[in-house]
């Protein structure tokens, strides 16, 4: 993931804000609310908007090496001793890494 969690919770913080102005600008007083409620919240918000970033990540990551798998079967395919060889390690390679993926989604959940 490309943003650490204290950049994301400053980076909330700074959105919410910003909509506070705006809606006090448009005289919603009623949003101005919602949006104060909100951030008397940020600690479970965020927790929870981070923890679905996170997820969302974890599961497209899993979806890459999925791809890169099948390709990978493919290639299998037609290929003489060496390049089979070579081919499942990198086989065994990515069945870690979507086995690791799948720990910290089982975390995560």
């Amino acid at each position: 993931m490309n943003v650490t969690h204290p950049h994301y919770t400053y980076q909330w913080i700074n959105d919410h804000l910003d909509l506070y102005n705006y809606a006090g600008e448009q005289g919603d007083r009623d949003w101005q609310q919602e949006i104060l409620q909100a951030l008397a919240e940020k600690e479970q918000r965020i927790a929870s908007e981070w923890k679905a970033k996170t997820r969302d990540e974890l599961w497209r990551q899993y979806d890459e090496v999925n791809g890169l798998l099948l390709e990978l079967y493919a290639e299998l395919r037609g290929r003489d001793k060496q390049a089979q060889q070579e081919l499942i390690e990198r086989l065994l390679l990515l069945k870690q890494q979507r086995l690791e993926i799948s720990r910290q989604l089982a975390i995560i959940s």
